[in-house]
């Protein structure tokens, strides 16, 4: 402190005043942009499974195929399946199944017997079926021999009057000859089920499992390139996570917003990859255009809250960050950073918990507890600068020579102006006159 100082008309001088040898700003290493922004993810899936089914119905203790059976719609449709999936290059069975199946009504031998007749039927028929389209493809095989379960699930779908009292007796009794006994019992709705519900699981069923096979990655890429309304919008987000550099995926982003302006994820993604590029502006504006597809979106909201945080807009990231809560893994650590920027660093070190970046340990080290940071900074997944010099500062107060001069070297080594700022910085006042600290940072 400096004084001018009179008495009357006298002039006094006083001596200057130490306060202090500097002003400590290790709080100012805090920055927004160590909470990484999150990406939205697209759906594209390389292969999509589609699966047909068709039934054929058999009469009471039958198996014999009728021939108003393999003509059903059903049957006609399962039959062009095939033949698409087995002529487009673009599809391939997965799999075809055959399933026999008996009612629960009769003797057990009865119905297994009828099932694995059923199921032999059904299978020469579409190995003839097979064979005449020319389609090499295995037939998979099994049996139910009583249908419980397809008889609760069309029970529960049905009208029938005291479907509920048997919905019961299938709780109570495992046994199946026990079931069966009880139904029976229930004279009123036994009647309805073996005319409404029986019939239909006397079948056996066919299943084809075909796979949808996408654009491969070449495919994608050149149409993101040179025609990127071909693509569809999981089709044109995947694309950008296949390019290399920030400018390509910017280019994929903004295609996206104006082929699918009504899709919040090109405008988040768009204002991500402008935020690792350190355009602060730019993805506050991205940002926001998501917010007004999708103004509840956990990812948004925390996205946005970094970066009114990187902006020095405290009470907007507060707010954003807010709306993030519940869901967004990386959030505990977004709000110990802004409590950490307000200057209330009991609460910032509560949200830290376990987390280990460069914000969580400046906390430490704000609170003096200097093994926690240094533990933090050698945790940090991706190492820079700014690890290297925290880890400078942990060794000046805790008067390791060896770590300040190794760690600034490092530091300076990848953000040379890192070198007048540890010049200047009172963390390192006692090392001022040391040769090789002035060395390292002339």
């Amino acid at each position: 402190l400096r004084f001018d100082a009179k008495v009357g008309k006298k002039e006094i001088e006083l001596p200057d005043m130490l306060i202090a040898e500097g002003l400590n700003t290790t709080a100012k290493n805090v920055s927004a942009r160590d909470n990484k922004p999150q990406v939205t993810s697209d759906k594209f899936q390389r292969v999509i499974q589609q699966m047909q089914e068709a039934d054929i119905l058999f009469l009471i203790q039958q198996a014999n195929l009728r021939n108003s059976e393999t003509t059903t719609q059903q049957m006609k449709d399962l039959q062009e399946a095939l033949k698409e999936a087995n002529a487009n290059e673009r599809k391939a069975i997965h799999s075809l199944e055959v399933a026999g199946y008996a009612s629960p009504d009769g003797a057990q031998a009865l119905n297994e017997k009828l099932a694995k007749n059923r199921q032999d039927v059904a299978q020469k028929f579409l190995a003839k079926n097979l064979k005449k389209n020319k389609i090499k493809q295995g037939i998979e095989c099994n049996i139910t021999a009583e249908d419980w379960e397809g008889f609760k699930t069309a029970l529960e779908n049905s009208n029938i009057q005291d479907k509920d009292l048997v919905l019961r007796v299938l709780s109570m009794y495992s046994d199946p000859e026990e079931r069966e006994k009880q139904i029976k019992n229930i004279s009123a709705a036994y009647k309805n089920i073996a005319d409404e519900i029986l019939p239909a699981l006397r079948r056996s069923r066919l299943i084809l499992t075909t796979d949808l096979i996408g654009k491969s990655d070449d495919e994608i890429k050149n149409l993101s390139k040179n025609d990127p309304a071909a693509l569809n919008v999981e089709e044109l987000l995947y694309s950008a996570t296949l390019a290399k550099d920030n400018g390509e995926k910017i280019r994929i982003y903004k295609k996206a917003t104006e082929l699918f302006p009504n899709d919040y994820r090109g405008f988040n993604n768009l204002g991500m990859v402008y935020m690792n590029e350190g355009n602060v502006a730019e993805a506050r504006r991205c940002f926001q255009n998501a917010l007004q597809i999708e103004p509840n979106n956990p990812d948004v909201n925390y996205n946005a809250g970094v970066a009114a945080m990187s902006d020095g807009d405290l009470a907007k990231a507060e707010e954003y960050l807010g709306k993030a809560a519940g869901t967004q893994a990386n959030l505990s650590a977004a709000m110990g950073t802004l409590y950490t920027m307000k200057g209330d660093y009991k609460k910032a070190r509560s949200a830290y918990g376990q987390s280990t970046t460069n914000n969580a340990a400046v906390q430490q080290i704000l609170a003096e507890d200097y093994a926690a940071a240094k533990k933090t900074l050698n945790a940090v997944a991706e190492p820079n600068a700014t690890t290297a010099y925290l880890k400078a500062v942990v060794g000046a107060r805790t008067n390791n020579r060896a770590d300040v001069l190794s760690n600034l070297k490092n530091a300076i080594a990848q953000d040379a102006s890192l070198k007048a700022k540890a010049a200047n910085d009172v963390e390192f006042a006692k090392f001022a006159e040391d040769a090789e600290f002035q060395a390292i940072v002339k």
